[in-house]
């Protein structure tokens, strides 16, 4: 059995739970058999069973997690302050939270580790050190998501550099100076922030930037996902994808950009009319840059009148 005919059966045994807990599932067991190497495929199917056993232990786990209490959060910080945020992990899902105070809470699944947390210089840093060799890492438990919530207050910051493998990024309403936010398979949603510079980078996953104010440069990318982006955005702006739709919404008029939108197997829209998959439009007097491009899907953009 290959690892594709595995994870195809699994899924299908999977298909009574909710879809978050299932594809969270799927993804957890697809990155295992990634990180033993093709050459490992037949031990670590062996070492989990048949796909239909290991659906039960999922289904089972889910079921009796729904029926207990969940454990309390964790609180690291214990209200100590700081102006930035550098996190680096891998399956975590990162959320940050308007809040009174400074509060880290970290749940992670039974068998695995924390990451180590610290606070040095006004930064508090979120650091998985290596992850778990192959061989020691399969638990009934250990495909549940990680998941890492921190409450700030509302002030200005500095900078928020989010960095995580397999995980959703969360960021409402903060104001700050600089927000980095980069993820392999997992989506980006960002609402609401003021800052000067935004940069969100994805590959399997949708990013949106939404309500946001961005005075100086805000770049979004991804393979696979849709991009929206909307808000009072100025600056450098820049928008690509290859598989996936763009959105595109401002408070500031076409003027103030010289813009540059292609497709190739979509349509180009400005302000709701049909363009040229690829154009161009120059201003002397514009202010700020625009580009925007995807490969397969159509770019939909709107300025003020």
């Amino acid at each position: 059995m290959t690892k594709k005919e595995y994870l195809s059966r699994l899924e299908r045994c999977l298909e009574c739970i909710e879809n978050s807990e299932r594809e969270a599932a799927i993804q957890f067991y697809a990155e295992y058999f990634d990180d033993a190497g093709e050459e490992n495929t037949e031990k670590v199917i062996s070492e989990l069973g048949s796909p239909e056993k290991l659906a039960r232990e999922i289904i089972t786990q889910s079921a009796d997690q729904g029926n207990s209490e969940q454990p309390a959060p964790d609180p690291i910080t214990n209200g100590e302050s700081f102006t930035s945020i550098d996190t680096n992990t891998v399956n975590a899902r990162i959320t940050i939270i308007l809040g009174s105070e400074y509060k880290l809470d970290i749940n992670y699944p039974e068998g695995t580790k924390k990451p180590e947390v610290s606070i040095s210089n006004g930064v508090l840093r979120i650091e998985e050190k290596s992850r778990i060799p192959f061989g020691k890492l399969f638990s009934p438990r250990t495909w549940r998501q990680a998941t890492i919530d921190i409450t700030v207050p509302d002030i200005d910051f500095n900078k928020f550099n989010i960095e995580t493998v397999n995980g959703t990024v969360i960021i409402p309403g903060v104001k700050l100076n600089s927000l980095h936010c980069e993820t392999v398979n997992g989506t980006h949603s960002i609402s609401g922030v003021q800052a000067r510079k935004i940069h969100c980078e994805n590959v399997n996953g949708a990013i949106s930037v939404q309500d946001c104010r961005v005075s100086e440069e805000c770049h979004c990318e991804t393979v696979n996902g849709e991009l929206k982006m909307t808000g009072e955005l100025m600056g450098k702006l820049h928008l690509e994808s290859v598989n996936g739709a763009i959105t595109f919404k401002t408070s500031m008029p076409l003027s103030a950009f010289n813009a540059n939108f292609e497709t190739v197997s979509g349509s180009v829209y400005i302000n709701g009319e049909k363009q040229r998959k690829q154009t161009s439009i120059r201003s002397n007097v514009a202010e700020y840059r625009l580009f925007a491009e995807t490969v397969n899907g159509s770019i939909h953009a709107e300025f003020e009148a």
